[in-house]
């Protein structure tokens, strides 16, 4: 985690500007109990979208929108990531 903030004049305090997560790949950081997996990044799912009458789940407005912008990619990706996983295993 990575945290960009700002100190607030000569006070001890701060103002958080911005807050970024990540992990390694290959890292099941965060995977361990997912039962609804963004399609787009394979976390976990917060909110559904839905595309030729099946229903698929997203973490954030971001993966949201790329699914919106073009379903058939993302899902392309999503079965190839699928794909490799269950070959690697």
């Amino acid at each position: 985690m990575i945290l960009y903030e700002r100190r607030l004049g000569e006070t001890d305090r701060y103002l958080r500007l911005a807050e970024i997560g990540y992990t390694r790949k290959g890292s099941n950081f965060g995977k361990a109990i997912v039962q609804r997996e963004c399609v787009v990044t394979g976390g976990a799912g917060a909110s559904q979208v839905s595309y030729k009458g099946k229903s698929y789940w997203v973490c954030c407005s971001g993966c949201r929108d790329l699914f919106n912008e073009d379903p058939e990619a993302v899902l392309a990706e999503y079965r190839a990531r699928k794909a490799a996983e269950k070959k690697k295993n």
